[in-house]
């Protein structure tokens, strides 16, 4: 997604034209995909019930907004995370099929590159504005089982987002925000839909600031030459730091 620091960034009298962050997000995964193989689709998993995704995985994030009302937005976000569960039920997963009782083991890898123009108007204490760009999006999902084998599926696209955004600095040492974007993708064998909402509240000492927020990831998407679907969310509380100038 193309990330937003949110809330005004400087000190009522000054202009600000880099501001960079880095966060954690602490995030939970829900939903279900399915990957096939030779044109024969997989089963329909829920990434909480059937593969264990049931606790919440910490994932690095990064942006950085150069220029004052026409601002370069850039981001990125890395996520890797596993589980181990016992199967209740046969499961067709690529090629290989886990039966049930096995101890099946997942990897869920994801990356988000985001750049685009971000247009911030508005007076000191309050801001708005709109971004435009693309996301470079990867999403990649393996299984394995002891004397089976590894199926393991993946899609990627570079999707077109648009999005708006709102700040409000109640005081010089405080900053509230929202925004939120979205995209979509749909070209040869790949359609993806993507859509990124979040808040946050910001102390400001400049030229440094921290604070924490909420965020909500939603992804869908389907490759027809394995066949593969994704239908999955991401939400979870953030908390972030960065500098000023």
């Amino acid at each position: 997604m193309l990330l937003m620091a949110l809330g005004s960034s400087r000190p009522a009298h000054a202009q600000s034209s880099l501001q960079a962050q880095v966060g954690l997000w602490s995030l939970q995964a829900e939903g279900t995909l399915s990957v096939g193989s030779d044109g024969s689709a997989g089963t329909e998993i829920d990434v909480e019930d059937d593969l264990g995704y049931d606790s919440a995985e910490q994932v690095w994030q990064a942006s950085a907004q150069i220029g004052v009302t026409h601002q370069l937005d850039l981001s990125y976000l890395s996520m890797e995370a596993s589980a181990d569960a016992v199967m209740a039920r046969t499961i067709d997963f690529g090629e290989f099929s886990y039966s049930a009782e096995s101890k099946v083991h997942s990897e869920l890898q994801g990356d988000l590159l985001g750049i685009g123009y971000r247009y911030a108007g508005g007076l000191d204490a309050w801001k708005s504005g709109f971004l435009a760009g693309l996301q470079l999006a990867s999403f990649e999902v393996e299984a394995s089982a002891s004397g089976v084998g590894k199926g393991r599926g993946d899609v990627a696209a570079i999707i077109p987002v648009v999005g708006v955004f709102a700040e409000w600095q109640p005081a010089v040492f405080l900053s509230l925000g929202g925004s939120l974007s979205g995209g979509a993708w749909d070209w040869q064998e790949t359609s993806v839909t993507y859509l990124d909402a979040e808040v946050s509240a910001r102390v400001l000492l400049f030229p440094f600031f921290a604070g924490l927020g909420y965020r909500h990831l939603a992804v869908q998407g389907d490759d027809t030459s394995l066949p593969m679907e994704v239908d999955l969310t991401f939400s979870g509380p953030t908390w972030f730091a960065g500098l000023m100038f």
